[in-house]
């Protein structure tokens, strides 16, 4: 993972993923991600070589954010909130708390597609107006 200090940019490599995003907050982007892939790796039991895919969409006021796996699913539901005795746990939690939407759906076939809303915070309403005439739509 790299970040692009001058231009704001999060770029992402991975064998199956190369996603680049811009935001004010590119830190907040590139830590979902990364708890999405993560989780993805430690929790689908998919086997080895197998992939998964990401989506990133750029609105005006939000970036989404969605990982999808073609593992055994899980239900949400199922899955504790962390306490500060837990010694794991904590990616779901930090990935809801940090986003301003999340959602989960089974997939087809098996496997589980997780959607994150993150906002997109300008540091002046010149700079949103900017990327609204650059053709970044609402």
């Amino acid at each position: 993972m790299s970040f692009g200090a001058q231009t704001g940019t999060v770029t992402t490599e991975h064998p199956n993923i190369r996603v680049a995003l811009t935001t004010s907050e590119p830190g907040l982007a590139s830590l979902v991600l990364g708890e999405l892939g993560g989780n993805v790796v430690r929790h689908a039991s998919a086997p080895p070589q197998s992939s998964y895919f990401v989506a990133v969409s750029h609105q005006l006021d939000s970036i989404t954010i969605t990982v999808t796996d073609w593992g055994p699913g899980f239900d949400r539901s199922s899955v504790a909130t962390p306490t500060l005795e837990s010694a794991r746990g904590r990616g779901l939690w930090l990935i809801e708390t940090l986003s301003q939407q999340v959602e989960f759906e089974p997939v087809a076939g098996g496997g589980t597609s997780v959607r994150a809303m993150l906002a997109v915070r300008y540091r002046s309403s010149e700079g949103r107006e900017a990327r609204q005439g650059a053709g970044c739509g609402e």
